[in-house]
């Protein structure tokens, strides 16, 4: 996975640094990932999953979660969203 957020709040990330045990605004230092999933079987849901997981694992200043868009709240959620990543199975 690569992953390259463009700084558009005229702040640069380090994606590669490590986590840091401080206070929150410490923690809340890189970007959010959305990795919504839609599904039937499960397929695009295990993916999402990885997808996050791997995100999180090797970009340490980020924060990826994967969401479900049956539930998820696109009208009031989806504008304010940093990235988001859509994996929908056939």
């Amino acid at each position: 996975l690569y992953v390259k957020y463009a700084a558009s709040k005229s702040k640069e990330y380090d994606l590669y640094a490590p986590r840091q045990n401080g206070t929150q605004e410490q923690q809340a230092e890189g970007p959010k990932v959305s990795v919504l999933f839609g599904t039937q079987t499960g397929t695009a849901e295990r993916f999402a999953n990885q997808i996050s997981e791997e995100i999180n694992e090797r970009y340490p200043k980020v924060k990826a979660a994967a969401y479900d868009i049956e539930t998820y709240d696109h009208e009031n959620k989806l504008e304010a969203e940093e990235l988001a990543l859509f994996c929908v199975a056939t």
